[in-house]
């Protein structure tokens, strides 16, 4: 789970069949590269860039509790494994 008072770690990992999201060391969602269907399902044979934003709402995330507006994001420092 995220830890408000503290920095957390967020990281993905990308396989040639799936792509996992990871949140202080736990695997929290599995994206998979699934044959036989649209070819915009699975996008990731290019090169992507990285970004790092706050998303708020969505269908992923949810909706946007307005009592914890303002937010704010710190970021200590960022790596990149090829």
């Amino acid at each position: 789970s995220v830890n408000t008072d503290a920095y957390n770690i967020y990281g993905i990992s990308w396989y040639p069949d799936r792509i996992v999201f990871q949140l202080n060391g736990v695997d929290t969602f599995t994206y998979p590269r699934v044959d036989g269907v649209d070819p915009s399902q699975w996008p990731y044979d290019q090169p992507f860039y990285l970004l790092i934003d706050q998303q708020l709402g969505g269908s992923w995330v949810g909706e946007v509790n307005q009592d914890k507006l303002p937010v704010e994001m710190r970021v200590d420092w960022v790596k990149v494994y090829q």
